[in-house]
């Protein structure tokens, strides 16, 4: 192909057609600039389809790190359950002056006022975070992730 247009070139050189050689060179940079442009939009299309990808695993990474902190805090509510109706027994058994100490008060004491620290994975907001939030395109999700955390 090279030697094609190279043969057109030399032609229209030796026969002193200036002005046809001109718009020959002209075409031939009209074109380089179609191909420069053509691979531009191509490494455009596949960097944004790069981007689309990481945003979706990083969007699912993080759901599956809220849907196990929901079920975490789910089992650690229906603990706390249990507790408040044992506070509500010790709070009878100590405003009933008659009642008699009894090793039952120290388990419902223990249960009671023991220390209760829920660590919710955040993980994945760290991860997000080093990564760069503007991964997540969309500003209402980015928002309310960064929110939550």
């Amino acid at each position: 192909m090279i030697r094609f247009f190279s043969k057109i070139r030399n032609l229209l050189i030796s026969e002193n057609k200036l002005s046809k050689y001109l718009l020959y060179a002209l075409g031939e940079i009209i074109l380089v600039m179609i191909g420069i442009l053509l691979a531009l939009q191509v490494n455009l299309l596949n960097n944004n389809r790069k981007d689309k990808e990481i945003e979706r695993k990083v969007l699912v990474e993080l759901k599956g790190g809220l849907e196990k902190d929901r079920d975490l805090l789910q089992e650690r509510k229906t603990r706390d359950s249990t507790h408040y109706e044992d506070l509500t027994i010790l709070h009878s058994l100590l405003d009933n002056p008659d009642h008699p100490y009894n090793p039952e008060l120290d388990r419902l004491f223990g249960r009671v006022y023991g220390i209760r620290n829920v660590r919710l994975n955040m993980a994945f907001y760290e991860d997000l975070k080093s990564n760069g939030l503007q991964i997540i395109k969309d500003e209402d999700v980015r928002f309310s992730i960064v929110n939550l955390f």
